[in-house]
């Protein structure tokens, strides 16, 4: 770290460049002697890299040719000692370096407007670094396909298909990158409509189009490869409305909006309310029902419902529904299917099946199993079901449970105390 300091201070790019290229290479060796089973020297060494990076975008638009070259090269030298299995799974790796290098530096001070429209005049020197820059790439795609699967310094570097794929695109990414930023975006658009498959690629078609106000073909293009099956399997887990790939579907119900799609709108809502867990997506039920009427409201819940069954899962969103519309049956397969969405369908279950409502929430109780002494959050998980317990079925049946849960654990004042709390 010391050196990395006096390296940023210095104006000698190229000297300060070597230094701190040789003090990462000595934190990398040093990190493979060691056991780092919690990661905290990689994440120092990415913090390091993240340094060197900063310094070459600061420094590429001030340096001179053959600064850059020199500094490109201590990059370079850096990328060859670095096996490259590992360095490609780095969330900011030395490859990046050939960006701010090879184009930043060669778009020298040429007026934008015109960069646009006429060939950029490259020097040999800026020529020779994107020659650098453009076979460095090469090298790395090209070691990934040749090293697939093969042994590396005795360590074996086979990968999964994930993370090779996973490595392919952000390589992809530099590629674009490098034409980007140097100016050929001709190229570098059409890299990404033929990589349309890698997320990078994928977001930027969809932002520009947007932007281009070309809203019918974005929507076409969201409709026809939106991985709805990747969506539906991981719902659960992401809040649809923050989180990707909901990101998508934003967007396509902007165009939507803008294309007064009123019935792509009202499709893309019943979606959500049959697969969403956020809260925030509760406000399409009423927008839906403002959009069909009351006449086709029925409808438009069977095509909720529809969309439930088809994919096999149910959001936080459909319980809800199923709260407001009394669907008891509905309810009571939600709830096997999610456990932990009970809370929210305690209502509509015990409409038609009071038996097996009452069973599931004293199964969540510690009368068949023993009750830890003194731990204060069980004992508030215990009085959290005694409460639901009581909006369902009503302050003397919760009572009477509550006496049949301090039979068992009579000196548990703690645990009477919470309780006590959700029955006043």
């Amino acid at each position: 770290m010391a050196v990395f300091e006096e390296a940023e201070q210095s104006n000698d790019y190229p000297l300060a460049m070597r230094r701190m290229c040789a003090a990462l290479r000595k934190t990398v060796w040093f990190a493979r002697q060691v056991d780092d089973e919690e990661g905290a020297l990689q994440t120092y060494i990415e913090h390091l890299n993240e340094r060197i990076l900063a310094y070459t975008y600061a420094a590429a638009p001030i340096v001179t040719g053959e600064q850059a070259q020199q500094m490109l090269i201590a990059a370079l030298g850096f990328i060859r000692d670095t096996p490259m299995i590992e360095m490609l799974f780095w969330p900011h790796t030395p490859l990046e370096c050939v960006i701010p290098f090879a184009d930043i530096h060669a778009r020298g001070t040429a007026d934008i407007e015109q960069m646009e429209h006429q060939p950029r005049e490259i020097g040999t020197t800026s020529f020779m670094c994107r020659t650098y820059a453009q076979s460095t790439l090469n090298v790395a795609q090209q070691f990934l396909h040749d090293k697939k699967g093969d042994s590396i310094d005795g360590h074996r570097t086979s990968l999964t298909d994930y993370d090779w794929r996973a490595a392919q695109d952000y390589l992809l990414k530099l590629h674009h990158d490098f034409l980007l930023y140097g100016g050929d975006a001709i190229s570098a658009d059409e890299l990404l409509s033929k990589n349309t498959d890698v997320a990078e690629c994928r977001f930027a078609v969809i932002a520009r189009k947007f932007l281009d106000g070309d809203y019918a073909w974005a929507a076409a293009f969201l409709e026809q490869t939106y991985d709805w099956d990747a969506a539906q399997k991981h719902a659960g887990y992401w809040e649809l409305t923050a989180q990707l790939p909901h990101g998508e579907l934003t967007m396509l119900e902007a165009c939507y909006e803008r294309l007064n799609d009123e019935n792509g709108i009202k499709q893309l809502y019943e979606y959500y309310v049959a697969h969403s867990d956020s809260v925030a997506d509760e406000r399409c039920i009423p927008i839906l029902k403002s959009m069909v009427g009351k006449s086709g409201w029925p409808q438009s819940v069977q095509n909720i419902l529809r969309n439930y069954h088809e994919h096999d899962f149910g959001g936080k969103v459909l319980a809800r529904l199923m709260t407001e519309e009394r669907l008891s049956d509905e309810a009571l397969t939600l709830a096997g299917q999610r456990p932990e969405l009970l809370r929210d369908l305690l209502k509509p279950i015990s409409l038609n099946h009071s038996a097996e409502a009452e069973r599931l929430i004293r199964k969540q109780l510690p009368l068949d199993r023993d009750l830890q002494q003194g731990n204060r959050d069980e004992y508030r998980f215990v009085a959290m079901w005694i409460e639901q317990y009581r909006n369902v079925f009503g302050l003397d049946q919760a009572k009477a449970l509550a006496k049949e849960i301090m039979a068992k654990y009579p000196r548990r004042y703690a645990l009477k105390e919470e309780i006590g709390r959700v029955l006043k």
